[in-house]
C-alpha cells in the first residue's frame, strides 16, 4: 500500500545493509520493497545528521520518529496560533445558531495568513474526536455506550418514520 510506512525492523535492515556496500537495486530485491522505498529510508537517515551506528542503536519507537516526523500541518505556525483556540471553538460548536462556517470567519477574521475552510475543519473535527475518545475512556464508556444507544434508536426512529410516512416508498417498495 503506498505511503504506509515500513516496520522499523525492515528499515534497520535497508540501512545496514547499505553500510555494508550492497546497492539499492540489491536491498530492493532481497527485501521486497520498492527500490523508491529503499532511496527514500537512506535519504531521510542522511538527513537526520546521525551515525547509521546511533540509528541502528535506537529503539524502534524512537527510530520512527525520527525518521517520520509525523503530519506536518502541526509544525505549521499558523497551527500554534490555531491550537489555543480550538476548545473556544468547540464549545461555540454546541450553541444554536453556530456552524463550522461561523467559526472560520471568525477565525479568519484574526488572522493574517489563515487556514482554508477545509483545513480548519479538519483540524476542528480531529479536536473533536479526540476529546470524544479522551470523554470516552474517562467514563470508561458509560456515558457513551448509554448516548450511542440512544442515537441508534433515533436513527431507527427516522428510518421507520421514513418508512411508513412517505407514499411514494409504500406504493413501490422502496425502503430508504
Amino acid at each position: 500500500m503506498a505511503g504506509k510506512p515500513k516496520p522499523m525492523s525492515q528499515v534497520k535492515q535497508i540501512l545496514r545493509l547499505y553500510h555494508q556496500g550492497k546497492g539499492i537495486k540489491t536491498i530492493a530485491r532481497s527485501l521486497s520493497v520498492s527500490k523508491n522505498t529503499v532511496k527514500d529510508y537512506i535519504q531521510k537517515s542522511k538527513a537526520s545528521n546521525l551515525l547509521l551506528e546511533v540509528l541502528l542503536a535506537l529503539e524502534d519507537p524512537v527510530l520512527e520518529g525520527k525518521l517520520n516526523p509525523g503530519n506536518p500541518a502541526y509544525k505549521d505556525e499558523r497551527y500554534d496560533r490555531l491550537k489555543p483556540q480550538l476548545d473556544y471553538f468547540s464549545k461555540e460548536l454546541k450553541k444554536t445558531g453556530v456552524n463550522r462556517q461561523v467559526l472560520w470567519d471568525e477565525y479568519k477574521a484574526g488572522n493574517p495568513d489563515p487556514y482554508s475552510y477545509a483545513q480548519f475543519c479538519w483540524i476542528l473535527r480531529t479536536k473533536l474526536r479526540q476529546a470524544f475518545r479522551f470523554h470516552c475512556a474517562s467514563d470508561f464508556g458509560s456515558n457513551c455506550a448509554t448516548s450511542l444507544r440512544d442515537f441508534g434508536s433515533f436513527c431507527a426512529t427516522l428510518k421507520d418514520r421514513a418508512i411508513t410516512l412517505s407514499p411514494k416508498n409504500r406504493r413501490y417498495g422502496k425502503y430508504t
